[in-house]
């Protein structure tokens, strides 16, 4: 199974309502911080403008897991 594949179930998973702990995912992503203050700035609901900021610098599989995490966090 692909990482993106996996990363979609855990978005589904957490906008169904259930809780994740996932910040320890982020532990090896070493443009995490910075990310997380993107997505703040410009909003989570899409990867697309987050991921032309970085100019595609950062794939969208990191985008992705980034995200995840903060949603995660805000539903907690």
């Amino acid at each position: 199974m692909k990482p993106d594949r996996v990363l979609l179930s855990i978005e589904q998973f957490i906008s169904s309502g259930d809780h994740l702990s996932l910040s320890y995912l982020l532990e090896e992503v070493p443009d995490a911080q910075e990310i997380r203050s993107t997505f703040e700035e410009i909003g989570i609901e899409r990867l697309k403008p987050v991921s032309e900021f970085f100019h595609g610098r950062i794939s969208l599989t990191t985008l992705r897991l980034v995200r995840c995490v903060i949603v995660a966090e805000a539903a907690a």
